[in-house]
């Protein structure tokens, strides 16, 4: 009887360890060649991409996609140097990614979607993020490389991290770049010359954004829409207009306005309630000039001529030790001064909604007449000159952009919501290269520096016809030239002056008006 039941329990115990097993076998690996001579296998949920070269996947076929709910890891080797689009997007249970360190430009949808992606580690060898890249993402933490130039619409939409270092190389922020991400404070750097719509709208938890020294001259739609942590924003120097900026930002208080500025929407406040005081550069004759439609500004509180109260705490008219040291103590939370009253903005010179020890440092520095806290700064940007033949080659060129990436150390940029574009100065002319956003030649043009600012600012008012007549005679590139000739868009109006001093206006034209006026410099060689 014992033997039985002994018998029945070792058979038991056999069925049971041929079952564990079974159950933990490791799975077939799958594998095979793609295009370029590169290679996949997929291991253990493990997809290695292996080789030199391309990654290309024809018509966007993946030879993983019937894995895309297990794969949990990818790794490219070091010898990549580019990747399709959606290359690794949809993975589901994707938690860890390595990035080829060859990589200049990370694709369009490179693993957004439905992924539980928390880390990425970006290599430095990165200078530009496309679209969607890591679109829904909920990465913990973000670092991205130094040499950075253009963050892609939607690239990291719904992140979970609090706070990002923006490189002083970047120049283009996309549209919902940010959107719904848990940011707490932002400094946007002097080199950003674009601030796309729904750029960091609905960043519920965005308490500070430091975006005075950028370049931006516009900010456009929703820029911090329902940003409802908001209470002080500095709008960028050199900002020209307000669009539908700072819509349901229920608790901003106070913001910063810039003298360049020269329209404001009537929806560029809309139900920020909570706006009491309004810090405007110029004299009140120039807010007269300003086309204002905003209620919420007319309002608010206005004081004018701030400029002049920079570093001046005590009221005293001047800037005195004493005055760095009222902001020393500020900063260290000795001195009671509420965020957007007089004494915080005269205080707050770098303008970044919080007043620090690196402020007290500039009011001494302005005390002891190293630093002029009233002169508004300008940006200039890099020098270029090529010849009239350079240019040839530069508007004859039919590659993607980020092959000639060093030639943006030499031109001068701005950037659109689904474009850049370039201006390089020759001899006697200026050529203008758009490229869309994953890099292909859009259209160029070519304009010669032949237009004064008082021409120019005909463009700006009445009938589109009529002002663009009043600029006088156009260059032979007063139209653009498009990589594809089937565009079927090409008879929009998109033109460009450029002043004696070459600065280079953009002018789009649609529906009988002017709609857009993109604005850029070229510094003076």
């Amino acid at each position: 009887m014992y033997t039985k039941r002994f018998l029945c329990l070792f058979l038991t115990l056999c069925l049971t360890l041929g079952a564990l097993t079974v159950g933990v076998r490791p799975a077939k690996a799958e594998g095979g060649a793609l295009p370029g001579g590169l290679h996949w296998t997929l291991e253990d949920d493990v997809l290695t991409i292996s080789g030199d070269g391309e990654l290309i996947l024809p018509s966007g076929e993946r030879p993983w996609e019937a894995s895309r709910e297990t794969i949990r890891e990818v790794i490219m080797s070091d010898g990549i140097t580019s990747v399709s689009r959606s290359a690794f997007a949809y993975l589901s249970n994707l938690q860890r990614i390595r990035i080829s360190n060859s990589l200049k430009t990370i694709p369009d949808f490179f693993c957004g979607y439905d992924s539980g992606l928390e880390e990425i580690e970006i290599p430095a060898s990165v200078e530009w993020i496309g679209g969607g890249a890591f679109q829904t993402c909920p990465l913990k933490s973000l670092v991205l490389p130094p040499r950075l130039r253009v963050i892609g619409s939607y690239a990291f939409e719904g992140g979970k991290f609090e706070s990002v270092q923006l490189p002083e190389t970047l120049i283009h922020i996309g549209d919902n770049a940010f959107y719904q991400s848990s940011l707490k404070a932002v400094d946007i750097p002097s080199s950003v010359m674009y601030i796309g719509a729904w750029a960091f709208s609905q960043c519920h938890q965005l308490e500070r954004v430091s975006m005075w020294d950028c370049a931006a001259a516009a900010l456009y739609t929703c820029a911090f829409q329902n940003d409802e942590s908001l209470r002080f924003a500095a709008v960028p120097r050199g900002t020209e207009r307000l669009e539908y900026s700072f819509p349901y930002c229920k608790n901003l208080e106070s913001v910063y306005l810039p003298a360049s500025l020269q329209t404001v929407d009537e929806n560029a406040f809309q139900n920020a309630t909570g706006l009491r005081d309004v810090y405007y550069e110029g004299t009140a004759e120039d807010w007269e000039k300003i086309e204002n439609k905003s209620e919420e500004l007319k309002n608010a509180v206005l004081h004018t001529n701030v400029r002049d109260l920079l570093g001046d705490l005590d009221g005293t008219d001047g800037t005195t030790a004493a005055d760095a040291r009222l902001a020393l103590r500020i900063a260290v939370e000795l001195e009671d001064c509420a965020p957007g009253s007089a004494r915080f903005c005269s205080a707050d010179v770098d303008h970044d909604g919080v007043v620090t020890a690196s402020d007290a440092r500039l009011i001494l520095r302005a005390a002891v007449e190293l630093e002029d806290l009233k002169t508004p700064h300008t940006t200039e940007l890099p020098a270029a000159s090529y010849s009239d033949e350079a240019l040839d080659a530069i508007l004859s060129f039919d590659g993607g952009l980020m092959k000639h990436v060093e030639t943006w150390k030499e031109s001068a940029v701005f950037g659109g919501s689904t474009s850049v574009t370039l201006a390089y100065r020759g001899a006697s002319e200026v050529a203008i290269v758009c490229y869309e956003m994953k890099g292909n030649l859009f259209y160029t043009s070519r304009v010669r520096p032949a237009f004064s600012h008082e021409t120019l600012a005909a463009l700006r008012v009445g009938d589109p016809e009529t002002a663009l007549a009043q600029a006088g005679p156009l260059s032979a590139a007063d139209h653009l030239h498009y990589a594809d000739p089937e565009y079927k868009y090409k008879n929009e109006r998109i033109r460009y002056f450029c002043t004696e001093d070459h600065v280079i206006y953009g002018i789009e034209t649609g529906g009988g008006k002017i709609t857009r006026i993109n604005r850029f410099a070229l510094s003076p060689v």
